[in-house]
């Protein structure tokens, strides 16, 4: 891991650092590296035992910040932008496998001489936390699930959604189709909103500002043309770390049932759900959710 003295540049059509290091989260606390394929955004602060925050698809760390913050009081806190997504770049020839992106995660934090205490994963980022605990193989490590992205989707749509994203991702148009559309602050709201979340205007902005840049769409499509969720369920029924899985009862995104079922495969898993919260639940109430995880992991 090599650590860059200052920002990079941002390639054509991505997220530009410098355009936006004025009013991002935790800005003070970023950091770039370069790792072979990859050039890494993450953020760490805090003292204490340390927590691995991994967002979902079509985020960056701006989703995990107010969660950091909270935890950052008995945490060392370390968010991770994910390859493809936000300011963290990759190079021709990374696929973003489930395999890839946690092997990838797993190796940056060998370069930072970094071992968790705790991995909290929301969304798709929940399957990378998985994924990762069992590539480190400690059973110390605690492992938190926030609405879980853990099952396949069943039926057809497990041979339509893959390849829909795949014609996304190489068709070329589409990413700057789509972030064309998203032009709008109110289009972005009404996503936000149909998955039964309600953010504040500033985490609207940061969100606007991604979905408008092609790469990060392209980032975010083919994450999603190379996902495979089939081996999740082996993993956990093997995984003998204490799990917990939060789920907001609004969450129209994805269904807590994937997150229950996988929870009773566990040993040592735990279920808890919030009402009244919805997808985004950790940035809706990120202060209830990081007392829940203190609480649990204390």
């Amino acid at each position: 891991m090599e650590r860059l003295t200052k920002p990079p540049r941002a390639q054509p059509n991505a997220p530009d650092w410098w355009a936006v290091e004025a009013f991002w989260p935790l800005a003070d606390y970023s950091e770039f590296y370069r790792d072979g394929p990859l050039l890494w955004h993450v953020q760490r602060f805090g003292k204490g035992p340390l927590a691995v925050l991994l967002h979902g698809t079509g985020a960056s760390c701006h989703s995990m910040a107010a969660l950091a913050q909270e935890l950052s009081s008995s945490h060392h806190v370390l968010l991770f932008d994910l390859p493809g997504h936000g300011f963290t770049q990759t190079a021709n020839g990374f696929d973003p496998t489930l395999d890839e992106v946690s092997l990838a995660i797993e190796r940056a934090l060998s370069g930072l001489d970094l071992m968790p205490d705790l991995i909290i994963g929301h969304s798709a980022g929940a399957a990378i936390g998985l994924k990762l605990a069992h590539l480190i193989s400690d059973d110390r490590i605690g492992v938190v699930s926030i609405n879980g992205a853990l099952k396949p989707f069943e039926g057809v749509m497990g041979l339509i959604a893959p390849v829909t994203a795949k014609l996304f991702t190489f068709g070329g148009f589409a990413a700057g189709a789509l972030a064309r559309n998203a032009g709008n602050i109110r289009r972005v709201r009404e996503l936000i909103e149909g998955t039964g979340s309600l953010i504040s205007e500033s985490g609207l902005k940061q969100y606007h500002y991604l979905m408008r840049n092609r790469a990060h769409i392209q980032g975010t499509l083919k994450l999603m043309a190379h996902w495979d969720l089939a081996e999740i369920p082996h993993i956990c029924r093997q995984l003998p770390n204490a799990t917990l899985f939060l789920v907001g009862d609004r969450d129209r995104a994805v269904s807590p049932t994937g997150s229950r079922e996988i929870c009773r495969m566990m040993s040592g898993g735990d279920f808890q759900s919030l009402r009244g919260l919805g997808h985004l639940v950790h940035e809706e109430d990120p202060r209830a959710v990081a007392e829940l995880i203190i609480r649990w992991h204390s």
